[in-house]
């Protein structure tokens, strides 16, 4: 388990410095609302899927991390479900 948390470390350090970490926060955050959202709404995946206007399989496998997502697609799924993004520099 060490070496896991090792290897973690050091791939958040990476996104750090390449600046991709915001990005991959951002998704990472939004997957958390997205799925809460879900089960307040008590929706299935397919309704949920089609709500969202994207296959059942791909938001699943988006929701467990197994394909990747743009932060455009994320912000257009946030705001199909009523939220609205605000960037603050």
């Amino acid at each position: 388990m060490q070496a896991f948390h090792e290897k973690y470390a050091e791939w958040i350090q990476e996104l750090m410095e390449s600046g991709e970490y915001a990005e991959q926060d951002f998704i990472l955050q939004s997957r958390e609302v997205i799925h809460a959202e879900r089960v307040a709404r008590n929706l299935n995946k397919a309704d949920f899927a089609k709500l969202l206007g994207v296959p059942r399989n791909h938001l699943e496998q988006i929701m467990a991390g197994e394909r990747g997502t743009t932060i455009e697609s994320t912000a257009r799924y946030l705001y199909l479900l009523g939220y609205e993004i605000k960037f603050s520099f």
